[in-house]
């Protein structure tokens, strides 16, 4: 069950998910991506979070079509063999995060689609991606203004995964009290004003 709200002391802080289950901590990392302005009293819930929104077709049955990623820069779009058939994933826009897909997204990758590979029929499946995004397009790492208790760590945009790993470790260290190795100033989550 997700975390939908927190209430950070002096000591700690108290989670709660959707059901109601209270969770102890000394210290609560938001990391919910594209979703961590929705967890009340992390202070992230007043940041300018928005959504990159990148969609996805995927053909099966037809992953044999090419033996690795291609990318098409012209039409911006990728496609991927995958054991379950053919990826053509691409397009962004900036939107809310909870807004109806776009059918003119979904249906400008199938057109760019066919025209690189040929008739390859409706797509079997369709998906939607959210990729957390700040205006300024830096991420947001470091103690929420709302208590220092509560660690901010979302809006990689594209390079979530890539980043994951020293983002992690800069969390454990402001967990721990330590100053991070490596200078977060540009990523602090004030500076977009007062939080929370």
């Amino acid at each position: 069950m997700a975390v939908v709200r927190c209430q950070p002391d002096d000591t700690g802080v108290t989670a709660y998910t959707g059901d109601g289950t209270e969770i102890r901590a000394g210290h609560l990392a938001v990391t919910a991506g594209a979703r961590s302005g929705q967890i009340k009293g992390t202070g992230a819930e007043t940041l300018p979070l928005g959504t990159e929104r990148g969609y996805h077709i995927l053909y099966r049955n037809h992953g044999g079509q090419i033996s690795r990623p291609v990318g098409w820069a012209e039409a911006g779009f990728y496609a991927t063999p995958m054991a379950h058939g053919l990826r053509i994933a691409g397009t962004v826009e900036i939107n809310n995060i909870d807004a109806a897909p776009n059918a003119k997204s979904i249906a400008y990758l199938q057109r760019k689609s066919h025209e690189m590979f040929g008739p390859l029929g409706n797509p079997d499946d369709t998906w939607l991606g959210h990729r957390p995004t700040m205006p300024d397009a830096l991420p947001v790492i470091g103690p929420s203004s709302a208590s220092s208790r509560v660690i901010l760590a979302f809006g990689h945009q594209h390079i979530g995964l890539t980043l994951e790993g020293v983002t992690g470790k800069i969390v454990t260290e402001l967990a721990r009290g330590q100053v991070p190795q490596c200078d977060i100033s540009n990523f602090a989550p004030q500076r977009f004003g007062r939080q929370g």
